[in-house]
């Protein structure tokens, strides 16, 4: 299988459906199918037993789940279009933790002092 970067691969995903952004699963679904579409002769996924898909995997004939959630850590850091709305929530909600944890931060910058 000629070697994709993964990174780039999220990112087109994530952006042609955005709901994938905050589904890991359906994400890593996509793109093994998408892979095994590409396979000589192309496989359906869909239709493969436990024991093939492991099979596949053990060979490198699809991407690794890991490397898909990292690739897709990594896509989310550095192209922020590409961040869902539990994206959004998490953050917001770390402000807040921030604050309850007195981590504020003065207008100059400087930490406060407590």
């Amino acid at each position: 299988m000629i070697r994709v970067n993964m990174v780039n691969l999220c990112r087109g995903f994530i952006q042609a459906d955005n709901s994938l952004a905050d589904d890991e699963l359906n994400l890593i679904w996509n793109i093994w199918a998408y892979q095994g579409k590409r396979l000589k002769p192309p496989i359906d996924v869909s239709k493969l037993l436990a024991k093939d898909l492991l099979k596949m995997l053990k060979d490198s004939k699809l991407s690794s789940w890991e490397n898909i959630t990292r690739s897709r850590r990594k896509c989310q850091e550095d192209h922020p279009e590409t961040r869902g709305e539990l994206y959004e929530r998490r953050h917001k909600h770390q402000e807040t933790i921030k604050g309850d944890l007195g981590y504020s931060v003065k207008k100059a910058g400087r930490p406060l002092i407590l």
